[in-house]
């Protein structure tokens, strides 16, 4: 039935609309990392309605005034109060989310994270009506807003502010274009569902992408996890091979090497690799999986993982005794009224999920007088907490940095507290024992 009801309003639209040209204001290209996925779907979608879409990058504040005029059919992605901000009342908002957007904290390099953000003075950049409000409920009474981007992170270099709020997007950006070695991203201080919003004369063609967007997305995020995964599961490895200038060392990650948050480990591990003749090569795999795949033997290392705590574990992966990251264990919840200081702080016969098998959250957690709940994936927990099975979600800030963009959620999620800071070495596996004192003797290139 839900294909027939398809099929029928695919025909309806296309007897009225067919070879009609779709408009859609976006604040960035259509090649941007961060709505490329999301246009490629729209594009898809739209063909399947008979219609053709065309994109056109335009500022926010200046896409509101063309919007309110009609000059466009649309806006390719705002959030969900959108319209009732804006006042803007012909246009309909899609049900379904298209991408999930972070705002992230940043600080300089030298700075660790603050638990208690009520402390710091934080800057963000004028325009993001919707940060104003948000800001004061989570408790946020010093901050500061900028009108140029430029002026928001020279005030954070010269330390008239102590942190930035931005979404990760803009980050990215910036980090490609100057490269700042002095800035530091710590932590999702919450995350926001972006939508579709059109002209209510598309109200048809609004609820043809309810029906076909999350089917087709699920499609996209299998396609491009099995891609990532393909190499990570061939059992057989090129640095077990015969000795010469083509050996390889692969590692596996549980966040992609693509991720921005890896661009620093990636050139130091190459570096590294590179000065005892192995070319390196990594890629991404499930937490649970990539820790698999090393204690079978199957890859030669893992990007970052803790300390080893056990006889165990030792007799099968070797650390390199150079840290390559810092993260935070992150509390997450749908109620950013919440707070959590310490693990004391979570209420009685509350539900406190973490991923099975981390054995230092686990740890950390049996003291509290919550419900624990083990989940089996980051992507598992988050769906459990956005529909209120989990009342309080447990994971590394590295990893929520990394996951939130392969799932669609409805509703806001905010980081609420840091319970503890760790740090990430890199491991080999223990066939790979008598590389470790020239890759000792080359860690100093891991900083350059």
């Amino acid at each position: 039935m839900p294909v027939l009801c398809s099929l029928l309003l695919v025909s309806s639209m296309s007897k009225s609309d067919s070879g009609a040209t779709i408009r859609l204001s976006c604040s960035e290209a259509p090649t941007a990392k961060i709505v490329k996925d999301p246009v490629e779907l729209y594009t898809k979608i739209f063909k399947q309605a008979g219609m053709d879409l065309e994109i056109i990058k335009t500022p926010q504040e200046e896409a509101v005034h063309r919007l309110k005029d009609q000059e466009f059919d649309g806006s390719c992605g705002r959030q969900k109060d959108f319209l009732n901000v804006t006042g803007i009342d012909h246009m309909v908002r899609a049900r379904t989310p298209s991408l999930v957007v972070k705002y992230v904290i940043l600080t300089r390099s030298d700075e660790p994270a603050s638990k208690v953000l009520s402390d710091v003075k934080i800057g963000y950049q004028a325009g993001q009506v919707s940060l104003d409000g948000l800001l004061k409920s989570l408790g946020i009474r010093n901050s500061q807003r900028f009108n140029l981007e430029a002026d928001l992170f020279k005030a954070l270099k010269s330390k008239k502010i102590d942190a930035v709020l931005i979404m990760e997007s803009s980050y990215d950006l910036y980090v490609d274009k100057h490269q700042p070695s002095w800035v530091k991203l710590q932590n999702v201080l919450f995350s926001s569902p972006v939508y579709l919003h059109l002209s209510n004369r598309h109200q048809q063609l609004l609820d043809f992408f309810d029906r076909r967007y999350p089917y087709l997305f699920a499609q996209q995020q299998k396609v491009k996890f099995d891609n990532e995964s393909t190499m990570a599961a061939q059992p057989e490895t090129a640095s077990k091979t015969e000795a010469g200038p083509e050996k390889l060392l692969r590692f596996t990650c549980p966040i992609s090497p693509d991720h921005p948050i890896m661009a620093g480990f990636m050139a130091a591990a190459t570096r590294v690799f590179s000065s005892v003749g192995y070319e390196f090569h990594m890629e991404y795999a499930p937490k649970l999986r990539a820790l698999s795949l090393l204690k079978q033997g199957q890859v030669d290392g893992h990007c970052a993982m803790l300390e080893a705590s056990g006889h165990d574990e030792d007799t099968w992966r070797i650390k390199l005794n150079v840290p390559v990251a810092q993260s935070y264990v992150q509390v997450l919840s749908m109620d950013h009224l919440q707070p959590i200081g310490s693990v004391d702080d979570f209420p009685e016969a509350r539900r406190v999920g973490y991923v099975a098998g981390d054995m230092h959250v686990a740890k950390l957690l049996e003291k509290s007088k919550s419900d624990l709940v083990t989940v089996a994936s980051l992507t598992q927990g988050l769906v459990r907490l956005e529909s209120g099975e989990l009342d309080y979600l447990v994971e590394y800030s590295s990893n929520v940095v990394g996951q939130l963009d392969n799932i669609l959620l409805n509703r806001p999620v905010f980081s609420v507290g840091l319970l503890d800071k760790v740090v990430f070495y890199p491991y080999l596996h223990a066939s790979h024992k008598a590389l470790l004192p020239e890759l000792g003797r080359n860690a100093h290139l891991i900083n350059q």
